[in-house]
């Protein structure tokens, strides 16, 4: 990956910048940022450790 700097006047200019780069992005470079974002969200917020999510069901018995 090759790290760029630009200079913008405005944040409307670099709103649309941005926009134009993951517009010209394939599907799987999409997916790949999102699943890099996910990741770090999850070290984050729950550590190191993967742990299986809590799930909790409610169940009606006749």
């Amino acid at each position: 990956m090759q790290k760029v700097v630009k200079i913008f006047k405005n944040f409307k200019e670099e709103e649309k910048a941005e926009r134009e780069y993951y517009s010209r992005l394939s599907p799987e470079e999409r997916l790949s940022i999102l699943e890099t974002i996910r990741r770090r969200y999850e070290e984050i917020t729950y550590g190191s450790q993967q742990r299986f999510q809590r799930v909790c069901r409610v169940v009606k018995q006749k």
